[in-house]
């Protein structure tokens, strides 16, 4: 994108689209469906703006860490990483990372604690 582009959103004081121009430009392969999850940096402050622009979505998200001011967070679409943490060719490199119980339901939520860990 381009450098006014980018100085045009960041100077805008409309939350909702200043979020919605963060995901997109953040998070396109993920929208696009070629991705089961992906990262999200937010300015602190705007977690409740977050929740009401993606409860009218499929999107989930959670917040992993806060630092300088911003906060981290995944975005991802349950049923999507659910089927992909559940893949048999990915149970080895689970398994070698700690995840010995790589059938369980709760697989989505045991990734989420540990990457919320790390």
């Amino acid at each position: 994108m381009t450098a006014e582009l980018n100085r045009y959103f960041f100077q805008k004081k409309e939350t909702d689209q200043y979020l919605k121009f963060l995901i997109v430009s953040q998070c396109a392969p993920f929208l696009k469906r070629m991705r089961a999850a992906s990262l999200l940096t937010i300015p602190d402050g705007t977690k409740i703006q977050m929740v009401s622009l993606l409860s009218q979505t499929e999107i989930m998200w959670r917040e992993l860490g806060t630092d300088k001011g911003k906060s981290i967070c995944i975005l991802y679409r349950e049923p999507d990483l659910k089927e992909l943490l559940g893949r048999p060719e990915n149970h080895h490199i689970l398994y070698i990372n700690g995840y010995t119980d790589i059938n369980s339901e709760n697989l989505v939520e045991i990734q989420l604690k540990e990457l919320k860990k790390g």
